[in-house]
């Protein structure tokens, strides 16, 4: 799924209009980045699922004057939790 723009992800959390807080590290708003849906199965955790959204690319700032990023992020849809990973 690619999303124009990151508070889309914002307006997914809204529930009778009341805007669920995010936690961890939020990312900048972005404009031509890629986001996809997984799940990921913890077998050292009581096989537990974990359903994240992982946020790629994108240029952060405004057109004309912008950055083009190669940043990647996890969101947790169950702690509202971003994390920003790390490349070896």
């Amino acid at each position: 799924m690619i999303l124009d723009n990151i508070k889309v992800i914002i307006q997914l959390f809204k529930v009778n209009d009341v805007e669920i807080e995010v936690f961890g590290e939020v990312p900048l708003a972005r404009f031509g980045h890629t986001i996809t849906q997984g799940n990921f199965i913890s077998m050292l955790i009581f096989n537990s699922i974990k359903v994240k959204i992982i946020l790629f690319g994108g240029a952060t700032g405004d057109t004309g004057k912008y950055i083009i990023t190669g940043d990647t992020y996890a969101f947790d849809l169950i702690s509202y939790k971003w994390t920003k990973l790390e490349g070896n």
